[in-house]
């Protein structure tokens, strides 16, 4: 509940979030992905199985799972994996041209704040692309959900993979797979 919630920090974020005052770190994870705990409830009662709108809700979690499945983040919080994999997210919708440019570094910024860095080394590109596979959303392809803008989520099916693997170089990943 909310009087256990740790007090991370309170101030406005500026060019992160204009005239956002952010009490903890679920609340600037929902603001930095356009949800509000009150359209979380909705969404979740409206889709309880996970397979129409409330996917806005896994916002970051295709690259965070596939970091804590791949064990490449021992001693990383859940918070942490879910943090870089909303910035690759953010990456991934500016290099399908669907976000404005800018819209990865105001996460970067906004998660920074927090004490989230997000700019770690990644496991090989091909590791992740197999964890991809692994994750629940998967349905014939790895499924994102991206952003438009801040507050504007959109679920995509069909990212090329080679925007897939040029995005996780940019976020920190080799090319190569360990040994190869």
């Amino acid at each position: 509940g909310a009087a256990s919630t740790t007090l991370v920090r309170q101030e406005t974020f500026g060019p992160v979030a204009p005239g956002i005052r952010v009490r903890d770190l679920d609340e600037a994870l929902a603001v930095a992905n356009g949800t509000r705990y009150a359209l979380s409830a909705g969404v979740v009662t409206f889709d309880e199985r996970d397979t129409g709108r409330r996917l806005i809700l896994n916002y970051g979690h295709t690259l965070g799972h596939a970091l804590e499945r791949l064990d490449a983040f021992a001693g990383r919080t859940h918070g942490e994996a879910i943090a870089t994999g909303m910035v690759f997210a953010a990456r991934l919708s500016e290099a399908l041209g669907r976000a404005p440019s800018g819209l990865a570094a105001r996460h970067v910024r906004l998660l920074a704040s927090l004490g989230l860095d997000t700019s770690g080394p990644l496991p090989p590109a091909e590791e992740i692309v197999g964890a991809f596979r692994l994750d629940k959303k998967y349905r014939n392809g790895v499924r994102f959900v991206l952003l438009e803008d801040v507050g504007r989520p959109f679920v995509e099916d069909a990212v090329p993979q080679d925007v897939v693997r040029a995005a996780l170089e940019q976020a920190g990943s080799s090319a190569q797979a360990m040994g190869g």
